[in-house]
């Protein structure tokens, strides 16, 4: 299971643990999404970072496709890897306080992130 897939897995142990309860085979069916997660990310990344842009040092470059990927993976987290909140159990449910489920999705989106930076290999001198 990959990244995605064992976030997915966390948002609804977390959130909906109910409905996680029901899910016939959790490793397989987060398994799957975190797969589907991975290519949505990749496709909405190529997206959003658009074409080189010219003049664009290296550094902007990486930067762009940081940004990039960062937002695809909030996009699709938000669509495809959060648990629908129709679906979260009563006492996950904070109603008007703050988001905290929220907060700590977004953490763990971060801390996932901070893993996962773009990093593009050194340009070399001569090319």
């Amino acid at each position: 299971m990959n990244t995605y897939g064992k976030r997915a897995q966390q948002a609804w142990q977390q959130l909906a643990p109910s409905a996680y309860a029901q899910i016939p085979n959790p490793n397989q069916h987060f398994s799957r999404l975190g797969h589907e997660a991975q290519n949505q990310i990749a496709d909405l990344t190529t997206q959003l970072a658009g074409p080189d842009i010219e003049g664009e040092t290296f550094d902007q470059k990486v930067g762009r496709l940081n940004s990039a990927k960062m937002r695809a993976e909030e996009i699709v987290a938000a669509d495809l890897l959060t648990p629908p909140r129709d679906q979260w159990d009563p006492t996950n449910d904070p109603g008007d306080e703050p988001d905290e489920w929220s907060l700590e999705l977004q953490k763990m989106n971060q801390d996932q992130l901070d893993e996962d930076q773009v990093v593009l290999p050194p340009l070399s001198a001569n090319p």
